[in-house]
């Protein structure tokens, strides 16, 4: 009876010990926070340059000590601040700094008691502009407090074991008789519930040694707040936000995707294919973009169709050749339909002739000014890589074919691929990647730069790169130019802005928001386009333009403001 007491005791013991020294063992790693909330210490800074301004207000004194370049200490409140969401100072644990990873500008710093405090006032060289100091390493100690609620705690127990140990005793003893024939069901029963809890009491602990980045393109979900009015959606709006914040889910998706990729050699994706040499191409289906490449018949044009949006761009051209501006039609090509050798060998085409093929031959009856560059990409791709190998785009290679065929358009020759000098920049992952959330895996491609290609100097007047912008160049050539495009024009952009004087260059989807861009009459407007979203564009975007209407008004506008 003695030595089960005696045993009950040592348990409780062993086991609040073993409780306190995992505390004390993980408060030790050092871990790294960051101090904010920093805000000037007049008085102490003032103290500590010898200077007495009793007969100023305290806002003249911020501003006599900020606009005083003599001054050499600026003291500085501060709390310490943590991104680990579990080690931080609490109850349990006080923090302490690591005064070696200070910046250099830091000469002194002292916290406001002993206790472990995150509050304390550090002594500057430089004033602190910023909201706060970065890259700050802490550990945690146990709080003094801890050890007496301990000592207090085992003496209570002890108390309560002794008062109550018959009672105890007879309880287990019954316990024992009852459950030893289901000992191996109580034992996977233990064993279960530490895999249902210890994984998130893991991840917990170690949350800042885990990977949180979002690789897919799209917000995560949001905790819903439950409310009367949302009684209905509440379990799938958390079930959505779960699934995005479960623990391990990048390192899960990681796994998954090592074991699809490496063994399988598969790519489990509505969006994305693994191709040969670990390329990844493109099959989303609301482009229609696999079906376009094996040649399905719901793919094409049919004849009704292909007279239809003849004449939408013959409408658009005729009135834009009322105000003496030019039009051409640019068509990008599919990554799949340029580098189909990387297919895999799953997939069969029906028929290599494609429906831009189709349109293409269909407007030759026309005098509508197309480029497509699928011939010159062809030409070149076994001598460079102009697609990335990760992304749905051409690199900096193919844009500069893509830019010299549209050049040959307009009469205008550049000097060829093959005459330019090519640099390695280094490595990069893409979209592709980002949509099989696989970008750990593939970041190996290589990105290229033309090194000795003589672009001439452009500067934004308004907007950016990648969405709506106007530019102007040092060129003489009194031409302007209007382009309705998506993003393959981006590895062509220095280059067309490099050449034209003033460019005007609008995303698709602002196609009729750009009240600001317009702001000159174009002497050329482009329509550019991707190949897979080629439909969509002529059947949807072109009849729905109001951009001959912005031109005419711009040139009414500046017709006044020139008779005036």
């Amino acid at each position: 009876m003695k030595k089960k007491l005696i045993k009950i005791n040592l348990f409780i013991i062993c086991i609040i010990l073993a409780v306190f020294f995992i505390l004390f063992i993980l408060g030790r790693f050092e871990r790294i926070g960051y101090l904010s909330d920093i805000s000037l210490n007049v008085e102490e800074t003032l103290k500590n340059n010898s200077l007495y301004t009793n007969d100023l207000e305290i806002n003249d004194i911020k501003e006599y000590i900020f606009t005083n370049n003599m001054l050499t200490n600026y003291v500085y409140n501060f709390r310490i601040n943590y991104y680990s969401k579990v080690f931080r100072n609490s109850d349990i644990y006080g923090v302490y700094l690591n005064i070696n990873s200070l910046p250099n500008y830091i000469k002194e710093i002292k916290m406001n008691e002993d206790d472990g405090t995150p509050f304390g006032t550090l002594v500057s060289y430089n004033k602190l502009e910023d909201e706060k100091i970065d890259n700050i390493k802490y550990i945690l100690r146990v709080k003094y407090t801890i050890f007496v609620i301990i000592i207090l705690l085992i003496s209570l127990l002890l108390v309560l074991i002794y008062k109550f140990r018959f009672i105890i005793l007879d309880f287990i003893s019954l316990i024992y008789h009852i459950k030893l024939f289901r000992n191996r069901y109580l034992y996977t029963l233990i064993i279960f519930l530490c895999f249902l809890i210890m994984p998130n009491i893991i991840y917990k602990i170690f949350y800042d040694k885990f990977d949180h980045t979002n690789y897919e393109n799209r917000v995560l979900s949001s905790k819903p707040i439950i409310d009367i009015n949302n009684l209905d959606t509440y379990p799938k709006l958390y079930e959505n936000y779960f699934y995005d914040y479960i623990p391990f889910r990048n390192e899960l998706i990681q796994l998954k995707n090592i074991i699809d990729i490496k063994i399988f050699q598969n790519i489990i994706s509505d969006r994305v294919i693994l191709g040969k040499d670990n390329w990844l191409l493109f099959k989303d289906y609301h482009f229609n973009a696999i079906n376009k490449y094996i040649g399905l018949d719901c793919s094409y044009y049919t004849d009704e169709e292909l007279d239809l949006v003849k004449n939408n761009l013959l409408n658009f051209r005729n009135e834009l050749k009322k105000s003496n501006i030019d039009f051409i039609l640019m068509i990008c090509p599919d990554k799949e339909i340029i580098y189909s050798e990387y297919m895999p060998n799953y997939i069969k085409r029906k028929r290599t002739l494609t429906s831009t093929d189709q349109f293409i031959k269909y407007m030759e009856n026309t005098d509508i000014k197309i480029v497509y560059p699928k011939e010159e990409l062809i030409k070149y791709k076994d001598k460079y890589q102009l697609y990335y190998k990760y992304d749905t785009h051409w690199n900096n290679l193919g844009g500069y074919i893509g830019y010299s065929e549209f050049m040959k358009k307009i009469n205008i020759n550049v000097i060829p691929l093959s005459n330019l000098m090519i640099l390695n920049s280094g490595k990069i992952s893409g979209d592709l990647a980002i949509m099989a959330n696989s970008v750990k895996l593939f970041s190996d491609d290589n990105t290229y730069m033309i090194s000795n290609y003589n672009i001439k100097n452009y500067s934004i007047l308004k907007g950016d790169k990648h969405f709506n912008s106007v530019t102007i160049s040092d060129n003489n050539r009194n031409k302007n130019i209007l382009f309705i495009r998506d993003s393959f024009l981006i590895a062509m952009y220095d280059y067309m802005a490099s050449y034209f004087y003033k460019s005007f260059i609008i995303h698709r989807n602002h196609i009729n928001n750009n009240d600001d861009i317009i702001n000159d009459k174009p002497d050329i407007v482009v329509f550019e386009t991707v190949e897979r979203d080629l439909k969509n564009f002529l059947f949807n975007i072109v009849p729905n333009t109001t951009i001959i209407e912005k031109i005419n008004k711009n040139l009414e506008t500046n017709s006044v403001v020139t008779n005036n």
